[in-house]
């Protein structure tokens, strides 16, 4: 029988994730202090922050952006939306692509895996606990959110990109972040990048 996995992070996506992080700490220093980068600056208190809901790219979004919410000037704290159209193309054989949690279940599960990813590392156990400082919005998890079959089709994959497309333009924020997979990435800028770029 085949089996499925939604991999956890690794601990190099742990340690690129905490790159991340650093470097939004550096551009929120420098914006504290009057010399904000333009070209960053609404990353670093975005009006939304969407992430697949495959463990690595929830992690991901934690590590480099919960410590950051701490921080926030704002008393609104950004939600995290867990969105299955920023999930990771689904190809035949990629049985790394699917998950079978919904809800809280994704929730739970990423925070166990954050636990383990950061049992070794005293200092940074403050990522569980912004973690669960978090604020989530798991309307689009809450029923099966995943595809039939072991493959998406093409037709699929242009649907589920048009979607997300659509989520972003008719967002009511001004900034948004997403943290997904490099398929996923990939394959949305083929389809609606100009070849002008």
């Amino acid at each position: 029988m085949v089996r499925t996995t939604d991999h956890p992070l690794s601990k190099k996506g742990r340690n690129q994730a905490e790159a991340l992080r650093n470097l939004l700490q550096i551009e929120l220093d420098k914006a504290h202090a009057g010399n904000a980068n333009p070209s960053v600056a609404q990353m670093l208190q975005p009006g939304m922050v969407m992430a697949s809901p495959l463990g690595r790219a929830l992690q991901t979004a934690v590590i480099a952006y919960g410590p950051l919410q701490d921080k926030a000037e704002s008393v609104r704290q950004t939600e995290l939306v867990l969105a299955p159209n920023c999930k990771e193309k689904q190809n035949f054989g990629g049985l790394d692509t699917v998950c079978t949690k919904m809800g809280e279940e994704i929730l739970a599960t990423s925070l166990d895996e954050l636990k383990s990813l950061y049992s070794d590392l005293e200092k940074d156990k403050f990522i569980v606990n912004s973690f669960q400082q978090m604020r989530f919005d798991l309307e689009e998890v809450l029923d099966r959110w995943w595809p039939d079959g072991q493959a998406e089709s093409t037709a699929q994959l242009k649907a589920r990109l048009q979607e997300f497309m659509f989520q972003l333009l008719f967002s009511s924020q001004e900034s948004v972040v997403v943290f997904g997979h490099s398929l996923f990435f990939q394959q949305l800028m083929r389809e609606f990048l100009s070849d002008d770029v």
